[in-house]
């Protein structure tokens, strides 16, 4: 095996660690932005030149698409999804994690043989592992080759928020206990008062249309992993707190003291949030 592909620059330092393990060279792919069903044959080119042993891709529609059929060109096994990566020495292979019935279970996963392609969902976790220090790598840019099994009808602008949830330390989420779209001002008020950054639920984001997508916490939004993570009117359903159980601390508000959120929190608040966001503001105002 003669390296292991990375595509983005966050799952750089996890592809350093693996190939540092497995004595084998990095190589970064770049070049990929748009239409990425035209990368298929170069990356087949490319993986038949190469021989790598894992190949790592961010989680998204047309890139599980690319992996699958990758996979069936090299007879390979492909784990989506993979919400941790670690590599064993012995039976020289990695473990991988997904979680699977929504969120309710954790499927372990190794591969028993090589090439093995992976997707990895967001806020996924690894060993530790610095591209500065953990093996050389090298950047190689591949060019498309058109392809007629996608057609770009319209593109959007996406709107996200300004720092990745996936980073943040401290994340102010909030959920249906919000009655409407003006009463955010208040919450981003506790969150800038806070040094934090905004989450909501999915039906906040994909539904209501109050915050954008990249907001969304939970299962089929970010996972986080914040030191406090305050959830304010979330019932904390499973497709939710599946998100956010690496959090160090989680405080949840809500004024159904029967909410499935507070079997997940280390400290809960029987409330209503429009009257807890006030009281914790000026508590804040008057500790600074």
């Amino acid at each position: 095996m003669a390296g292991v592909w990375v595509w983005t620059d966050e799952l750089l330092a996890l592809g350093a660690h693996i190939a540092q393990r497995r004595k084998e060279p990095l190589i970064r792919l770049t070049g990929m932005g748009e239409k990425v069903a035209d990368f298929f044959i170069p990356l087949i080119d490319m993986a038949r030149e190469e021989s790598p042993s894992v190949i790592l891709f961010p989680t998204g529609i047309e890139v599980e698409d690319l992996a699958a059929r990758l996979a069936q060109e090299f007879k390979c096994p492909m784990v989506s999804g993979c919400s941790a990566v670690r590599y064993m020495e012995e039976p020289d292979c990695l473990e991988m994690e997904r979680l699977i019935f929504g969120g309710a279970a954790i499927q372990v996963v190794r591969n028993q043989a090589w090439p093995v392609i992976l997707t990895l969902a967001p806020g996924a976790s690894g060993e530790e592992g610095d591209p500065d220090k953990q093996g050389q790598y090298t950047t190689r840019e591949i060019s498309p080759v058109s392809s007629d099994l996608w057609q770009v009808v319209e593109r959007k602008g996406k709107e996200s928020t300004s720092k990745s949830l996936g980073e943040a330390q401290i994340i102010v989420s909030v959920g249906r206990g919000l009655k409407k779209v003006e009463d955010l001002s208040l919450v981003k008020e506790l969150a800038s008062a806070m040094g934090g950054e905004i989450g909501c639920t999915r039906p906040i984001a994909a539904e209501l249309h109050w915050l954008p997508e990249s907001a969304c916490v939970g299962l089929t939004g970010t996972q986080v992993k914040p030191e406090l993570y305050l959830a304010l009117g979330i019932s904390g359903q499973i497709q939710h707190t599946t998100g956010i159980r690496q959090s160090r601390v989680i405080v949840a508000v809500n004024l159904d003291e029967k909410a499935p959120i507070f079997e997940t929190a280390d400290f809960g608040v029987v409330g209503d949030l429009y009257t807890f966001i006030p009281l914790f503001l000026a508590a804040l105002k008057e500790k600074s």
